[in-house]
């Protein structure tokens, strides 16, 4: 089994090789398989993610919903996440990784979080998530009950990757 840094690695390569018109359109099929969920139709209150280059665009679902669920984005502060509600593009700025991020004020009831929409590096089919190492998101899914759903391209669903003690695993894993 590769290790944590050969899997980054190794992903990091395979998205180069992929063409433009990859990342929208997969992005899109992903979009469209949460949006049947049930986890996704019967929450009101969901936290997904602005997304990087080359990572799953689900803003089209952040957009569509905003008006109808409380939709929150995760907010870097100091060594943690936390979360704000998405209240518009021109409600972000970007944060100190070059990723926008809301403005407003910080969601603190945690537990009214139904359901969490997280991206990452890499996923196995026992729901192990590889981040980008920072533990950003395992620090903050050890402490919800939500139900966690775990968002990547096939190319970064492994049949296995390493997992350590404090890794918080995903219930469900969706890529296309």
């Amino acid at each position: 089994m590769l290790n944590k840094s050969e899997i980054r690695n190794s992903i990091k390569e395979l998205k180069k090789k992929q063409s433009q018109d990859y990342y929208p359109v997969h992005s899109q099929i992903i979009a469209d398989k949460i949006e049947r969920l049930p986890q996704f139709v019967h929450s009101q209150t969901i936290a997904m993610y602005w997304p990087m280059p080359m990572e799953v665009d689900l803003t089209p679902l952040i957009i569509k919903y905003s008006t109808s669920k409380t939709i929150l984005l995760p907010v870097v502060s100091d060594d943690d996440i936390v979360f704000s509600q998405f209240e518009g593009e021109s409600q972000m700025k970007k944060n100190r990784y070059n990723i926008l991020e809301p403005t407003g004020t910080v969601f603190s009831d945690i537990e009214q979080i139904e359901a969490l929409i997280i991206p990452g590096i890499a996923f196995d089919k026992s729901g192990n998530r590889l981040g980008r190492g920072k533990g950003y998101y395992d620090r903050f899914l050890s402490t919800s009950n939500a139900f966690k759903i775990g968002v990547c391209f096939e190319f970064q669903l492994f049949e296995s990757i390493p997992a350590l003690p404090h890794d918080v695993k995903v219930n469900m894993v969706i890529c296309g």
